[in-house]
């Protein structure tokens, strides 16, 4: 404002500030994570005076009223008033309120979802099992993840089905899981790697064990005789397979009756054989 005559001239500058409450320029979209990976929601708000930004947080297993959300060094809340989440947890499921305020009038707020999903993950085996031939044998497979999700069994990288000899049971609640696979009576052929496979959306989970099924050693073959001496004799022979278990011994008898040698191998399974 000036004002002036033939003598002088004066003025005054005063200053106008419009207040308005607080308005979002941008809003938080709902968000789907894994177990342990992390998660921004943005949310920013203008208005004068400058709006605060502050974030509130309910639970889904809750129907209690949102609770304030202090920043810490696994939830904080960042200066342009996004909201950073590391390493989230099944706890960080729910409803998420962004509220912007400057005192004048009433805050505003907008609510968001996070979706929390968790990949895969099994009990580990044991890497190694060993049983007898014959034997019935349970392998066990204990896996949690979020719905839906299924187990599966291999077999040296063949999908097994049951069958007369394999048998696939399974029993759990929500988002856990116990798969079973029976071999009713182990055979040469079990002696293989088991797998246990569990998939979801999200991710696959693989968990092995290596199955040894011993038995008694097949008899050797090729018995020769190689040189006759007056007080000697020298013999040769295969060895066959050896039922997964180490070969201890070999003994050998000489039966004048019938003028047959016996070679008699053994191993860990107890169980002789022989060869005539």
């Amino acid at each position: 404002c000036q004002s002036s005559n033939t003598l002088s001239s004066v003025n005054h500058t005063a200053s106008l500030m419009i207040k308005s409450r607080s308005f979002f320029i941008l809003k938080p979209i709902p968000k789907m994570a894994t177990i342990e990976s992390s998660v921004l929601f943005d949310c920013q708000a203008e208005g004068y005076p400058e709006s605060v930004i502050r974030w509130k947080f309910s639970s889904v297993s809750s129907h209690s009223e949102p609770i304030s959300i202090l920043s810490s060094p696994r939830i904080h809340v960042l200066e342009n008033g996004s909201l950073l989440i590391k390493s989230v947890t099944h706890e960080d499921e729910g409803n998420y309120f962004c509220e912007a305020s400057n005192n004048i009038g009433k805050s505003v707020s907008v609510s968001t979802f996070l979706k929390i999903y968790e990949p895969p993950k099994i009990r580990p085996m044991d890497d190694k099992m060993i049983t007898k031939k014959g034997q019935k044998v349970n392998l066990i497979c204990q896996s949690t993840a979020s719905l839906p999700f299924v187990v599966e069994w291999f077999k040296n990288g063949e999908l097994i089905i049951s069958n007369t000899n394999y048998l696939i049971r399974e029993e759990g609640i929500g988002n856990q899981k116990l798969s079973t696979l029976t071999i009713k009576t182990c055979t040469r052929n079990d002696t293989a790697l088991f797998r246990c496979v569990v998939t979801n959306f999200y991710k696959q989970s693989v968990s092995s064990v290596k199955m040894i099924v011993q038995e008694p050693s097949d008899p050797p073959i090729n018995l020769q005789i190689l040189r006759i001496k007056s007080k000697s004799v020298s013999l040769s022979w295969t060895i066959a397979f050896n039922g997964n278990s180490p070969i201890i011994g070999f003994e050998i008898e000489y039966r004048k009756n019938s003028g047959n040698y016996i070679l008699i191998v053994y191993n860990r399974a107890d169980i002789n054989y022989l060869y005539f």
